[in-house]
């Protein structure tokens, strides 16, 4: 799952440079997917993420 997930996010990296948005739209919605099928396999949970993000938001100022 976790090569799903780095595949995805070159390709998604790869359509912005192209210009090509509606298949960076299709090709976020595959890594978000395979992201949280990752995130399930290892045992967090999306607010573990939030917290996290929050926890950097409070640090820093800004969400990175």
């Amino acid at each position: 799952m976790a090569k799903k997930v780095a595949e995805e996010a070159v390709e998604i990296g790869l359509d912005a440079v192209r210009g090509d948005m509606p298949q960076v739209v299709r090709e976020s919605a595959d890594l978000i997917y395979n992201l949280v099928v990752l995130w399930t396999e290892a045992g967090i949970s999306p607010e573990d993420v939030w917290r996290e993000m929050e926890r950097r938001e409070a640090l820093y100022g800004i969400a990175e």
